[in-house]
């Protein structure tokens, strides 16, 4: 019987371990926390999203989101502006320090990707990104 330790999934989680451990420590030294990009990449992608939608794209709990919120604000990342149809709603918008966090989180990013892929062919790769797909849509 094969163990757990030798077992596909194993890999797959011990790797996202180490990826992201990686990314942290580079996206820390840009004073972007655990999770916190997975909040820019949805304002750069639309701005003044509501709170509560933001929590809904990310599949993550609203405390998370509102704790995230109140750091990147104190970081002076974001603003939160109460909603004018509803005093219970914040919006969240980028502030300029925010949008102009964009490249550097992008570099951040594939300066990680590249490490992780290096010694890899494009076929290699294009497998290997085809294959996780697939993983993923069968858990899907």
């Amino acid at each position: 019987m094969q163990s757990i330790p030798e077992s596909l999934g194993y890999t797959v989680v011990k790797l996202c371990k180490l990826y992201f451990n990686r990314l942290n420590v580079t996206l820390n030294a840009l004073n972007i926390y655990e999770g916190q990009q997975n909040l820019l990449l949805a304002l750069w992608k639309e701005d003044g999203l509501a709170q509560s939608e933001i929590t809904r794209r990310l599949g993550v709990e609203a405390a998370s989101v509102s704790k995230a919120v109140d750091r990147m604000e104190n970081a002076g990342f974001v603003k939160k502006v109460l909603s004018p149809d509803d005093a219970r709603m914040n919006h969240i918008f980028l502030t300029d320090l925010g949008r102009s966090m964009e490249k550097p989180v992008h570099d951040a990013w594939f300066t990680v990707e590249e490490e992780l892929l290096a010694h890899m062919t494009l076929e290699e790769r294009l497998l290997l990104r085809r294959l996780m797909l697939q993983m993923r849509d069968n858990l899907k």
